[in-house]
């Protein structure tokens, strides 16, 4: 009988060796699950937002072919940007508010004016800080992009409905005015457009990427409207732009009512480091 209860002993010891170490082996491996997803997660999101590969240039010369089909509709543009545009992916027109044929818009709008209104919406707290995007999840990290954003868009921005704007709202419809145009000189055929106001602190950056994502954004050029007109040398955040055909790169200043045009699919680019308070910029997307 003795015998019989030291076996039951040992029997009931084994079991709960072997349950110890099941339970032990079932914690560490959750434990490294855990860690592999986080991770897998950091990865992820280091990778910004998931760009689509670039279309191939349709040669070493040109990123894109843009004909010009009535060259007497040219308002801010003329036949030198169409070539820039192609040839360089970027054209840069400076004076955007008094660069125009039309005389009654050239006394419409003052640069200090739409400063002080995208200041107004920065300091009531309408901006939000950007997010980064991948599929249906977002997150902020501002080792990566650290500026903050509201959304321009008429059919949302209630400010704009309101009329709470005026000066924005000018500025909005003279660079529609942009689209407008390229559709009559070269039939681009944009019918949609995007539109975000971003500023940057001190310290302020926004890592190399691309302007069109995976998932089926088709934005193909992009329209930024900077509104630094005290602007400095070492105020930086240049944007730096990357030529993806030989490697080459090229820092446009953050000039006070300069306009920088880019091929949204093709270009890439970043925010350098910003060394003043706020760095204002607008950016109408055309799809």
């Amino acid at each position: 009988m003795y015998a019989i209860r030291e076996r039951e002993r040992e029997r009931v010891f084994i079991l709960l060796i072997v349950l110890f170490k099941t339970n032990t082996i079932y914690f560490y491996l959750c434990r490294d699950i855990s860690q592999i997803l986080s991770l897998l997660n950091q990865r992820q999101k280091q990778q910004v937002e998931p760009t689509v590969a670039a279309p191939s240039p349709i040669n070493k010369d040109k990123y894109v072919e843009l004909k010009i089909v009535d060259d007497s509709k040219f308002n801010y543009f003329n036949k030198q940007d169409i070539i820039d545009l192609e040839t360089k992916g970027y054209l840069v027109k400076d004076q955007f508010l008094t660069n125009t044929k039309d005389q009654q818009e050239q006394q419409q709008l003052s640069i200090q004016d739409i400063y002080l209104e995208c200041d107004g919406l920065y300091e009531s707290k309408k901006l939000k800080e950007a997010n980064m995007s991948r599929g249906d999840g977002k997150w902020n990290d501002k080792s990566i992009r650290s500026d903050s954003l509201v959304w321009l868009n008429k059919e949302t921005n209630k400010d704009l409905q309101e009329g709470r704007l005026p000066n924005i709202s000018k500025l909005l419809q003279r660079i529609d005015n942009l689209r407008i145009e390229l559709n009559n000189t070269i039939n681009y055929a944009s019918e949609k457009t995007q539109t975000q106001l971003a500023i940057y602190p001190n310290g302020g950056r926004y890592v190399k990427h691309c302007d069109s994502f995976l998932g089926g954004n088709s934005r193909r050029i992009t329209i930024i409207y900077y509104l630094n007109y005290e602007w400095k040398q070492q105020d930086g955040g240049q944007l730096r732009l990357y030529d993806g055909r030989n490697g080459s790169t090229s820092d446009v200043d953050p000039i006070g009512d300069r306009v920088l045009i880019f091929l949204s699919e093709h270009i890439e680019h970043e925010v350098l480091e910003s060394n003043c308070d706020k760095r204002m910029a607008i950016t109408t997307w055309l799809y």
